[in-house]
């Protein structure tokens, strides 16, 4: 009897090792699978990633509506970061009350009126934050909506007209910009150039690229834009001119096959769905040279003493514009355009002297706390606390926490830019989050004196005494600084 037991409790012993080694075995299958698993969602772009929600507006066109909405639903999804529904009936789809889901809408589409309820649904979507991508001849739209064509900015009406399709190369003229950030001018891109297009009333928007309209192709001689971006409420606009497709002339199909056309919808649709630009050139197949934004000094942010003020956060924006922001208030030092004098035992190891700035200033920002929440009428100082610097998409992103008496928190930033024009223009962006229904943030821009023109989409700017103020809602602000000096140093 002994025996048997021994020889039973030996068959069971063998039984265990036998499955302890199976058990093993698929404990290290399944772990090289998740290993796997997790090495393909790092490679793969856009595996594992949430989607960007876009609605692309069509079905009705003087142009080739039904190749082109594949077309650009195509150029978005190539990308893996967009998922693209598509309408061809507008006025019903826009008149439910579910577009907030949507993070950009795509205008391909040139026909009738949408129908009051369908039209305010959109304006409000885009009011509260949805992006707009216009493409083509979807500026021909709509002659007087008001809203829209502000919404548009340049519109094609009476007098716009355009040349023989044919190849030109598209200038980008701002670069200090998200989407034109580190982006090479377009060469010899086939398309039809439009010229005269009109300013629509109400519309305030910014140029960033534009194409020689010639005489040899029956064009004015002039440039003519050929990419813009707004603001309509806390919604992002873009808008391209460029992408003509007519019916029955396959050979204009060649504008939509362009890589450089596609990488430039792809990337302004992620401008107007995030505010940021992700999308390489590569995605198309174009082996793009990176292009200097232009940043006088490397490094071109950095901390200092400046003018014996400590805790500066100076930034060296272009050769023609420098800033500096106090990190102990939170708030906007000066801007000018003559550099910085790098004195002092950091810079050239002697001690006694600090940096201090060259030139006169452009503007110069208040002294002390500059912000204040406010709701219904009642104003309450906000204690502001800096929390470092970000560089997104080649931006400075300043980052500070505000805090109200009672304990509340919100979350501000500013991304201040120099535009690229003639004039010397600052783009002062902020971007607000954690304010519930009827509360603002006003910051204290202080007396502008500096600053002919001020524009912008803040719910306000007030002048209190002196001083001006921006009145900003939850979400982005832009803000236009325009100053008096005709030429910059």
């Amino acid at each position: 009897m002994t025996i048997f037991r021994l020889l039973f409790f030996c068959s069971k012993m063998r039984r265990k090792r036998v499955m302890r080694k199976k058990n093993e075995r698929v404990t290290r299958l399944f772990r090289t699978a998740g290993i796997i698993g997790w090495i393909l969602m790092l490679a793969a772009p856009g595996l594992g990633k949430e989607r960007i929600p876009a609605l692309l507006i069509t079905g009705e066109n003087n142009h080739d509506w039904a190749y082109t909405y594949r077309s650009l639903k195509e150029i978005l999804e190539d990308t893996e970061l967009f998922s693209v529904t598509m309408t061809e009936n507008p006025s019903v789809r826009l008149a439910r009350d579910d577009l907030d889901q949507y993070r950009v809408f795509i205008l391909d589409y040139n026909g009738k009126r949408w129908g009051e309820k369908a039209e305010e649904a959109f304006l409000a979507a885009v009011r509260g934050g949805v992006g707009v991508v216009i493409v083509h001849a979807s500026n021909n739209a709509f002659e007087g909506w008001k809203d829209f064509e502000a919404l548009v900015g340049l519109c094609w009406r009476k007098g716009t007209g355009h040349g023989k399709f044919h190849e030109f190369d598209v200038k980008i003229i701002d670069r200090n910009h998200p989407l034109t950030f580190g982006m090479p001018d377009l060469k010899a891109h086939p398309d039809e150039l439009y010229h005269n297009l009109v300013k629509m009333e109400g519309a305030n928007y910014r140029v960033l690229a534009t194409a020689h309209s010639s005489k040899e192709s029956n064009g004015t001689g002039k440039s003519e834009p050929m990419m813009t971006v707004s603001h309509f409420g806390k919604g992002r606009v873009f808008h391209t001119p460029l992408g003509h497709v007519w019916r029955g002339d396959v050979n204009s199909r060649s504008s939509h096959l362009d890589p450089q056309f596609r990488w430039l919808i792809a990337r302004g649709a992620e401008w107007a769905a995030t505010g940021q630009c992700s999308i390489e050139g590569k995605t198309f197949g174009l082996n793009v040279p990176a292009v200097s934004s232009g940043r006088p000094r490397s490094p071109w942010i950095f901390r200092c003493v400046l003018n014996e003020k400590p805790r500066m956060i100076v930034a060296a924006l272009d050769p023609r514009m420098w800033v500096a922001y106090d990190a102990e208030s939170c708030s906007f030092y000066r801007s000018w355009g003559g550099g910085v004098n790098f004195e002092g035992a950091v810079f050239t190891g002697e001690h006694g002297p600090q940096p201090t700035t060259l030139g006169e200033p452009f503007d110069e920002g208040p002294v002390g706390s500059v912000w204040t929440l406010k709701k219904e009428g009642v104003r309450e100082s906000l204690t502001a606390q800096y929390l470092g610097y970000r560089i997104i998409a080649g931006r400075l992103r300043l980052q500070y926490r505000l805090t109200s008496s009672s304990g509340r928190v919100f979350l501000a930033s500013e991304s201040p830019e120099c535009g690229a024009l003639a004039d010397p223009v600052l783009y002062r962006t902020f971007f607000l989050s954690g304010l519930s229904s009827g509360e603002a943030v006003e910051v204290n821009l202080g007396d502008l004196s500096g600053v002919s023109q001020t524009e912008g989409d803040a719910l306000e700017i007030q002048k209190v005494g002196d001083e001006y103020r921006a009145v900003l809602q939850d979400g982005e602000s832009v803000l236009r600084l325009t100053y008096h000096l005709t030429e910059m140093p």
